[in-house]
């Protein structure tokens, strides 16, 4: 099972007077709308720092809209080893320099990089999360809103959005847990939207044309009727899956659901080696995981949820 998890390492309380009347005249459909618009129209650039369970990552984002609405955004890694990504809506290159390869996975982005935060349709949120909305702060010298997204069950983690108030692009994001302890943490340190010049979004290294291409073994496919049939899974909907053949694991297949915000994948694949192994349950931070034997296979469960929400979606899936 490790080697299948590396494999896929690399996915309000009313304000008051000044927050009434018309600063909210907004539903929190057509709210929900725009933010998703504005990550997805805006070109920007920016710092950024991920925090979960004690770990802290830096990065670089940018991000170019063309003229005929084609999104690709480079994403460069500040800490540890050399490493760029870079997504369009056709597939996702990773460059490792250190090696000279670069990685390539077909297939459009479904998992959200921040500053992105929602899967599939937004309005599917509002099923499972209240909106409350607050003042803000100043955050990389953006002025701001605050926006909770407080879940309406114990399957979700409460999401707390602070979005830059001119152009509603989120720049900073925290996932915390119902006692309010902060799991999760995005925050630009610095952040230019539409700059004047148009975001680099080509890789930075030289010579990439000469490194080897290495083609991850995950060819999406439909989603099957039978997990189609089953409808939403405590507010969870299939939005994507894959089928993954390697040597090492053999066939996995590979679903992705979402409730709009956050996002469990489902690996099922034969019984190998330490697969064979107890149950396991686990969780680091936001993120959940749980291994469970049906027959002959192993159900893994992992996404940034409760880990009773790990529990009770592992168990609705059967091998076929």
């Amino acid at each position: 099972m490790r080697g299948l998890l590396s494999l896929f390492a690399t996915a309000f309380i009313a304000c008051g007077a000044a927050y009434s009347g018309a600063a909210w005249a907004e539903s929190d459909a057509e709210l929900v709308q725009k933010i998703s618009r504005s990550v997805q129209s805006l070109n920007f650039e920016g710092t950024y720092v991920h925090q979960q369970d004690g770990g802290l990552y830096t990065a670089r984002v940018y991000h170019r809209v063309s003229a005929n609405g084609e999104r690709v955004t480079r994403v460069q890694s500040l800490d540890g080893p050399s490493r760029e990504v870079i997504r369009s809506s056709r597939e996702m290159r990773a460059y490792l320099p250190e090696q000279k390869v670069i990685r390539i996975y077909k297939g459009p982005m479904v998992r959200p990089d921040f500053p992105a935060m929602f899967v599939a349709n937004p309005s599917w949120v509002l099923d499972h999360y209240q909106i409350e909305r607050r003042p803000g702060k100043r955050i990389a010298d953006q002025e701001t809103e605050l926006l909770v997204f407080v879940p309406r069950d114990q399957f979700r983690w409460r999401v707390h959005c602070w979005l830059e108030k001119r152009h509603h692009l989120p720049v900073k994001l925290q996932l915390l847990d119902p006692q309010g302890l902060v799991l999760e943490e995005y925050a630009f340190s610095e952040v230019k939207i539409n700059p004047s010049q148009s975001p680099q979004v080509s890789p930075s290294f030289q010579g990439v044309s000469d490194w080897k291409r290495v083609y991850a073994p995950m060819v999406p496919k439909e989603v099957s009727q039978s997990i189609a049939a089953a409808g939403p899974m405590i507010g969870f909907r299939p939005v994507a899956s894959a089928m993954v053949s390697e040597p090492s694991i053999r066939s996995v297949e590979q679903y992705v659901l979402s409730d709009g915000l956050a996002v469990v994948s489902i690996f099922i694949g034969p019984l190998v080696g330490a697969d064979a192994q107890a149950s396991e349950v686990s969780r680091k931070g936001s993120l959940s995981m749980v291994v469970r034997k049906k027959g002959s296979h192993s159900i893994t469960a992992i996404g940034e949820v409760p880990t009773e929400t790990v529990q009770d979606l592992v168990e609705r899936f059967t091998p076929q």
